[in-house]
């Protein structure tokens, strides 16, 4: 029997790997959110560009740790129209920066 949007999301939020996973923990995760938000972006509707775009991403994340680049290597961003990236409110285009200690999801210092 098919699952759910609604189930998939379930199993993905559940599924968040801990602090102090392995990489291919991680690595098999990053797989679950790409297949969900393939999904969600084959129904088509508003965003379905960035939904798209946001799992290739989580592809290349899965495929880095897989190959043992390790949590923190960067992940080459997705352009958006005419080659611009995408703006600020939309992060997930963003590299993710080598983060050190104090730095959040993006790179950024918590003291900025």
């Amino acid at each position: 029997m098919a699952r759910t949007v609604l189930e998939e999301m379930t199993t993905v939020m559940l599924a968040v790997p801990r602090p102090g996973a392995s990489d291919e923990e991680v690595a098999a995760w990053y797989e679950l959110k790409a297949h969900l938000l393939e999904r969600i972006a084959a129904e088509g509707g508003p965003g379905t560009e960035e939904t798209a775009r946001q799992a290739v991403l989580a592809h290349r994340r899965s495929e880095c740790l897989r190959a043992g680049d390790g949590p923190d290597a960067v992940v080459v961003p997705i352009t958006g129209p005419a080659g611009r990236r995408p703006g600020r409110a939309d992060r997930s285009g963003v590299p993710r920066a080598r983060r050190g200690p104090g730095a959040n999801h993006w790179g950024e210092s918590a003291a900025a």
